[in-house]
């Protein structure tokens, strides 16, 4: 930074033999020198500029800066020259001209990444798109520490599923992190295979849960079907019963009264009889008397006529 913030001292003010503090307060100082570089290798077309942005979005975003998931903050990386979006090449050859990246040749690839990190923050477009995509930049780098998988020996344990699964899926069918995630895809599709099995697996379990609460349910059913059906059995034979009980006791009362009236009938005959018989014996006795005291006096009419004579 200090070496850019000099050159860019030099490049205006040195016509004179001597840079000063006024000077360097007229470029803004450090913090503005980056910006001016790079305003300096845009267009001034408002159309042209914004499409410029658009391709070095694409080459800084997700290639050469992410987001240290423990600082959360901006860093550099390492991205292989032939990696980066072609229409982005010609600007980023300005870059590396304005020493605002720096290139070396590894492993036989060409290799750019940002020459001073507080290009990341002092570069106030970069800004913006880095924290738009601070969680994927994250979420990227993270997918690439898990395809380690590949050295681990195709571990299952380093496989991912569920939601993770479903959001680093969507996250490789971005643009842009399409292409950098493409050397994982192997291992999400091994991700992928895993939870369909395990999904199955479950299916199945579930399926066997459920047939096994729906045969318990049936045998419930069927038992308090049968448990009604005795019930209701038991409730029509105690109505019968009840029925029965009933109608017998009207039986057995009816017999009473009947019982009761020829009793009542017996003993109302008999002593009609026994007074009939009572009066059958006074009228007779009655009638003897008549006929003795007829007869006695018919003897006694006689002997007095017998006197007479």
């Amino acid at each position: 930074m200090l070496a850019l913030t000099l050159a860019r001292l030099y490049e205006d003010y040195a016509g004179d033999g001597a840079l000063t503090l006024p000077d360097y307060h007229s470029v803004g100082g450090m913090r503005s020198v980056v910006q001016s570089e790079i305003d300096a290798l845009l267009a001034t077309d408002g159309e042209r500029r914004s499409a410029q942005l658009r391709w070095l979005r694409s080459a800084f975003v997700p290639w050469l800066a992410t987001i240290n998931a423990d600082s959360d903050r901006p860093v550099r990386r390492v991205a292989r020259w032939n990696d980066l979006p072609p229409e982005s090449r010609p600007l980023l050859e300005g870059f590396v001209a304005r020493r605002l990246l720096v290139t070396d040749t590894r492993d036989g690839d060409v290799v750019v990444e940002v020459a001073l990190e507080s290009l990341l923050r002092q570069w106030n477009e970069l800004a913006t798109w880095l924290a738009d995509e601070r969680e994927d930049l994250k979420d990227a780098d993270h997918l690439e520490r898990a395809a380690a998988w590949e050295e681990s020996r195709r571990d299952d344990a380093w496989l991912l599923e569920g939601t993770r699964l479903t959001e680093a899926e969507n996250l490789t069918a971005k643009p842009g992190f399409r292409d950098r995630l493409a050397h994982i895809l192997d291992f999400l599709a091994a991700s992928r295979r895993r939870e369909q099995e395990r999904t199955k697996a479950e299916d199945r379990r579930r399926a066997a849960e459920l047939q096994a609460a729906n045969d318990h349910q049936e045998a419930a059913e069927a038992l308090a079907a049968a448990e009604t059906t005795a019930r209701e059995k038991a409730q029509a034979h105690a109505a019968v019963l009840r029925k029965r009980s009933m109608v017998l006791r009207a039986v057995l009362a009816v017999a009473l009264l009947i019982a009761a009236a020829a009793v009542y009938g017996f003993v109302t005959a008999t002593k009609e009889t026994r007074t009939a018989h009572e009066r059958t014996r006074e009228a007779l006795g009655l009638t003897l008397t008549n006929q003795g005291q007829a007869m006695l006096a018919g003897i006694q009419g006689v002997g007095a006529r017998a006197a007479a004579m």
